[in-house]
């Protein structure tokens, strides 16, 4: 009897204690001050773990650049859960974009976010420098689109690089083949804003004369095109790798890394 209730008594201690295991997690949201007027805070809601979508939590701010939350939770009854969240400014305006997510975890000890608020649309433009590709001997222009946050949140790194071809029929009817752009700023604020879609940088590169060497891989004697007929596609990303991508480091924030693997 006394052997049952020391075990009884050992698995309530036990289960007592997992059930009051607290874990905890900073929540950290880099943004300029200086995007914010004169005695506005950043706030914090959410869809679990003691934060909600009705009212937010003012963030403690850190420094200039820096607003952090610390969130405590039960393991036993929230571990394993998504937290959805998004800040606010001064509790009324949302981030643009979808809503942060991370997985609550027993050792999971921070998260960092940098968010913006009140730019809807990205930027291109036409950069004046011609760039010269020694595989070909030639040169041409890149336009490059800066997605929403680019102006606003300078602290963030843009970790997704698209490189583009034609770059000419990308955004501009005017510089385009037969007067028609693709429009690609338009789909991609409007995917953006909607939450559908991160953000994403694009490095236009203009094609040339040469266009259909360049772009393909296999020589074809019988295109009907005028030149050279294809199977310098590796020369053409050799370009990319080694003149474009490192040129567009210097005067652009992205991480050069993700950008190489897109030609690999």
């Amino acid at each position: 009897l006394q052997l049952g209730l020391l075990f009884v008594l050992c698995f309530f201690l036990f289960e007592s204690g997992e059930a009051w295991s607290v874990a905890n997690i900073t929540i950290n949201v880099f943004y300029p001050s200086s995007g914010l007027k004169p005695g506005q805070s950043i706030y914090l809601r959410g869809n679990t773990a003691g934060l909600n979508w009705s009212q937010g939590v003012q963030m403690t701010q850190l420094n200039e650049n820096q607003f952090t939350y610390l969130l405590s939770y039960k393991v036993k009854a929230y571990a394993g859960q998504t937290l959805q969240f998004k800040p606010l400014v001064n509790d009324i305006t949302y981030s643009i974009g979808s809503n942060f997510m991370t997985i609550l975890e027993e050792d999971k000890t921070f998260v960092s976010i940098y968010p913006w608020f009140f730019t809807t649309a990205g930027k291109y433009q036409v950069l004046p420098e011609l760039y010269y590709a020694p595989q070909f001997n030639n040169t041409r222009q890149v336009v490059v689109y800066t997605p929403p946050s680019y102006y606003e949140n300078t602290l963030k790194i843009q970790t997704n690089v698209l490189v583009m071809h034609d770059g000419q029929n990308l955004f501009n009817a005017s510089t385009s083949f037969a007067g028609v752009a693709w429009n690609c700023q338009d789909t991609i604020n409007e995917l953006v804003n909607e939450g559908k879609i991160d953000e994403v940088l694009i490095i236009g590169i203009y094609n040339t004369p040469n266009r259909i060497n360049e772009y393909t891989y296999s020589f074809a004697d019988d295109c009907g095109c005028p030149g050279p007929s294809g199977g310098e596609g590796d020369l053409y990303l050799d370009f990319i790798e080694e003149t474009i991508l490192p040129a567009m480091a210097v005067i652009i924030l992205f991480h050069l890394s993700a950008a190489i693997k897109l030609t690999q």
